[in-house]
């Protein structure tokens, strides 16, 4: 047992919600309780990861055979990743209490909304966040921050019909992405000098002062 099973439950948690959220349009309900639930579930399981790599104080690491064939997933829990982990996982498991009355205004017939997107986006942002955390190489961190920010993307303008917030969501995808672009250049620095896209070859860089 390592604390990344409860960091994989939190996971297939999140990816469950957003999944069940796909048929709110037609059942109200599966939105408002079950995807709920299930958020809920996926913030105890990483409460739980948190905790447990604080108290371990020691890294947990895998490798997933998700990527190309000769580039696998490198993923590392610590204590440092593992606080945020636990913060997240209350953040979720708070939201998920508050979400059922929340709710209830998009399933009015006057301010019906496509509850389906909603539910489906919050489960990926969920998923996104805790794979930002978990990231132990370029690759992953950039594949899960694009999901993190696309799907908040489609969050912030879910009202898309206020200009407000097609105005908001434009500018939040454009600050994401040239911060993306910047976290892209940084690593291919770090890279360069440690001869890998690790966060491991990367902390071993020996940087000129240049």
């Amino acid at each position: 047992m390592s604390p990344l099973i409860f960091a994989y439950l939190a996971l297939a948690s999140a990816l469950a919600s957003g999944v069940l959220a796909l048929g709110a349009d037609r059942y109200p309900g599966l939105l408002r309780y079950g995807s709920s639930i299930f958020l809920g579930i996926g913030g105890v399981f990483a409460v739980f990861a948190g905790a447990w790599a604080l108290i371990v104080e020691a890294p947990t690491t895998d490798l997933l055979a998700l990527g190309l064939p000769w580039l696998k997933w490198h993923l590392r829990l610590d204590p440092l990743s593992g606080f945020f982990f636990a913060v997240v996982g209350l953040l979720v498991f708070a939201i998920s209490l508050f979400a059922p009355g929340y709710l209830r205004e998009y399933t009015h017939p006057k301010n019906r909304q496509a509850l389906s997107a909603l539910g489906l986006f919050t489960g990926l942002f969920v998923l996104g966040m805790l794979l930002v955390l978990l990231a132990d190489d370029a690759f992953v961190f950039m594949i899960s921050w694009e999901l993190m920010s696309v799907s908040s993307y489609f969050l912030v303008a879910y009202q898309h019909q206020h200009a407000a917030n097609r105005r908001a969501a434009f500018l939040y995808l454009l600050m994401a992405h040239v911060g993306g672009l910047a976290i892209l250049l940084g690593f291919g620095v770090l890279a360069g000098f440690g001869g890998g896209v690790t966060f491991g070859a990367m902390r071993a860089a020996e940087l000129s002062a240049t």
